[in-house]
């Protein structure tokens, strides 16, 4: 029996019971995912799922796994439901690229780190206006790690943004 539902927008579904066609396409299918199987077959999800469940049809590992690896290469990127604009939470990856990319500034700024621990250098004030609250080092030379100019986080920035668009404007 075929009829057509209209919910939103047409399109038909089959219902009843599955004729011997269907049966050995679904047989025949199982690598594919309920949801593949429901719209191929133009019947329900549920409907696909309570048929496999009757006939006691089971999906095998290897099946399994391409159902699973075709779904993951759908889900890559800006595929990704929690897609957040290439903004990562695993700083570790991000991290080890920026060790391979950048030793001298890691180096340098582990020194520093270290130096202010033992005491060596002292935290100054921010060299453009003054304040003593969250003062960063800032390396004009990596080369040097304890030459430092002391900022606050907000000069630090827009020191950071002038060098990189006088590199975009010079590359």
């Amino acid at each position: 029996m075929k009829i057509t539902i209209k919910k939103g927008g047409n399109y038909s579904m089959t219902t009843g019971p599955y004729n011997e066609t269907e049966k050995r396409f679904v047989e025949n299918n199982l690598q594919l995912t309920n949801r593949e199987l429901s719209l191929k077959l133009g019947r329900s999800k549920s409907s696909v799922k309570c048929f496999l469940d009757r006939q006691r049809f089971r999906r095998n590992k290897e099946q399994i796994s391409q159902i699973r690896s075709r779904l993951a290469s759908n889900q890559i990127g800006e595929n990704n439901p929690n897609w957040r604009g290439g903004i990562s939470k695993d700083n570790y990856h991000y991290k080890k690229l920026q060790i391979e990319r950048y030793p001298k500034r890691i180096k340098a700024r582990e020194t520093v780190r270290q130096a202010i621990r033992s005491g060596t250098i002292v935290r100054g004030e921010c060299s453009v206006c003054g304040i003593d609250e969250k003062i960063e080092a800032h390396h004009p030379d990596y080369s040097s790690p304890l030459t430092v100019e002391w900022l606050c986080r907000k000069h630090h920035r827009e020191l950071h943004n002038i060098e990189n668009e006088t590199i975009m404007i010079n590359f």
